[in-house]
């Protein structure tokens, strides 16, 4: 079984609420899932995160996410923490953030797409290492 460690607002439909009368939506979304580094290991890391998006009923999306990416491979190691800004539509986002890693006590910045329950993209760490993932 493949597990995709994302969280995305793709198949997101308007809803009527009290707080958004006009159609659009205003959510909250915790999520966990698996996060492979491309070219680094073939064992995930765990994905813990939440994200909170506003739609609108055109079916424009933003909002932010927060996680924290645990290593597997030996517990401890390979931890990162990102925030990060969304912005899309309800298909498909776009996303830019910063991080920081502790196995390499640094910075990072990275950016990507979200979709319906995955997620890629590429991390940029301050000594300018590139590492694409996919979860």
């Amino acid at each position: 079984m493949l597990v995709m460690g994302s969280v995305s607002f793709a198949g997101t439909t308007p809803s009527p609420s009290p707080i958004a009368p006009d159609n659009s939506f205003n959510e909250t979304k915790a999520f966990a899932g698996l996060n492979w580094k491309i070219g680094k290991s073939l064992v995930p890391q765990l994905t813990l995160g939440v994200a909170h998006a506003q739609g609108t009923n055109e079916g424009h999306v933003q909002g932010g996410k927060f996680l924290v990416n645990i290593g597997l491979e030996s517990l401890g190691d390979d931890i990162q923490f990102k925030a990060s800004y969304l912005n899309g539509n309800t298909d498909i986002q776009g996303e830019v953030g910063v991080g920081y890693d502790l196995d390499t006590h640094s910075l990072l910045g990275f950016g990507g797409v979200n979709g319906a329950h995955v997620a890629g993209g590429i991390d940029v760490g301050m000594d300018k290492t590139i590492t694409p993932y996919l979860g």
